[in-house]
């Protein structure tokens, strides 16, 4: 129900509320997953030793940069979405724009949700591992989830840009330190785990 595309049933005038609704919901979902993960830390630095406190200070410091990506990413997408707006392509408002443009708000709108799902999803992961009850693998197909949300965020938001745009070009570099960052928490998941196995 929640994933079905809004325009049908959404009020044209709606349809720009609920853009910003998703945008805002993206960041504070973000802002959420970071505050937990610093808990995490915490209660690891408090209860762990070892082995055990090194790989889940790495594991967590790559999911904190991550998170910090995100962040860097969902800003950049709401500069480039204002200017996408601003140079309104003959709409009056910014209403009227996302109603007459209701597919591509539509896919700005699920790419944004799954990009603060897959976020969620992924610290419910990481707390899991660190725990010790969750799988590594797990952590690491939840990070390659947000990559790929990541990149279907950054389709949507093109599609309607200058291609010569400077906010597109600073959506573009924030994509790729967001894969950057996903890269990392593969790379110090697996590391973890071959720690552990050897241990």
């Amino acid at each position: 129900q929640e994933l079905r595309p809004r325009g049908l049933d959404v009020k044209q005038e709606e349809l720009g509320d609920l853009v910003d609704k998703e945008m805002a919901a993206t960041a504070a979902a973000i802002e959420t997953a970071s505050a937990r993960i610093e808990e995490m830390l915490s209660k690891a630095r408090a209860g762990d030793t070892g082995v055990k406190l090194e790989v889940n200070e790495r594991i967590l410091g790559s999911c904190t940069g991550l998170m910090q990506a995100i962040h860097i990413l969902v800003l950049a997408s709401k500069d480039l979405q204002r200017e996408i707006v601003e140079s309104g392509r003959g709409a009056a408002s910014p209403k009227e724009f996302y109603a007459k443009n209701s597919r591509w708000t539509e896919g700005l709108i699920s790419a944004s949700k799954a990009v603060g799902w897959g976020a969620t999803v992924m610290v419910d992961a990481a707390d899991l591992v660190v725990q010790g009850k969750g799988t590594f693998e797990e952590l690491m197909v939840c990070s390659r989830e947000i990559a790929a949300s990541t990149a279907q965020l950054v389709a949507a938001s093109k599609v309607k840009a200058d291609k010569d745009s400077a906010n597109l070009c600073k959506l573009q570099q924030a994509s790729r330190g967001v894969n950057q960052a996903t890269a990392s928490v593969v790379a110090s998941t697996k590391a973890g785990k071959s720690q552990v196995e050897e241990k």
